[in-house]
């Protein structure tokens, strides 16, 4: 199983929920705008904004992980060239644990007749595991495995919150795995795929 993108784990179940709340923080950002586009155009981004719920380049699941690892001992150990050479693979397990994080996703709407829109959301989330076993290869995580989880989340647009996942527990389907390997760093003030920031809000495109 490839990387999850977070909308469409957060919003699988009920994509519907997710379309609106994204549409409505368009309306909030851009009030006078939306009254004066035409019902046409309203189709068209809202389809737009279908497509960017079910296909969005938002921060993915293994990356936030990543991001949260990069601190951890064993993880650190794993990437220091000094204690595993390159080209060789560790195991790190992980007992169960939480953290928060937090993101700030760009939606970008191109429709014909309307100028470019640009609205900045904020993406909360809580999220517990039970385990986890990664298979750590050149600084990289090349296979999260991971036991049960728990997650809560809210969406927010200029301080308002527009949608809220209640605590939802489940099971990944699969193990995530990346050929090219989800980069981790020696220390949280490193960049990361996503920003620079480990549990400070980031900047990233839906």
């Amino acid at each position: 199983m490839t990387d999850i993108p977070l909308f469409k784990l957060l919003f699988e179940a009920s994509p519907t929920e997710g379309i609106i709340a994204l549409e409505n923080g368009l309306k909030r950002s851009n009030p006078r705008a939306w009254a004066a586009w035409q019902t046409l155009q309203h189709q068209q981004i809202r389809a737009a904004i279908e497509d960017q719920v079910a296909h969005g380049s938002d921060p993915k699941l293994g990356t936030v992980l990543a991001a949260v690892w990069s601190d951890v001992a064993n993880v650190r150990a794993a990437i220091n060239p000094a204690l595993t050479p390159a080209g060789v693979s560790r195991t790190v397990t992980l007992v169960k644990h939480e953290f928060e994080w937090a993101n700030k996703p760009v939606l970008t709407i191109n429709v014909d007749g309307v100028s470019a829109v640009r609205v900045e959301f904020e993406l909360a989330m809580s999220l517990g595991i039970e385990a986890a076993t990664l298979t750590i290869r050149d600084a990289r995580i090349h296979r999260i495995e991971m036991g049960r989880f728990r997650i809560e989340a809210k969406l927010l647009c200029d301080g308002k919150a527009l949608w809220s996942r209640p605590l939802k527990e489940g099971r990944l389907p699969g193990a995530i795995e990346s050929d090219a390997g989800i980069p981790l760093r020696h220390t949280r003030y490193d960049e990361t795929s996503f920003g620079n920031q480990r549990r400070g809000p980031t900047t990233g495109h839906i």
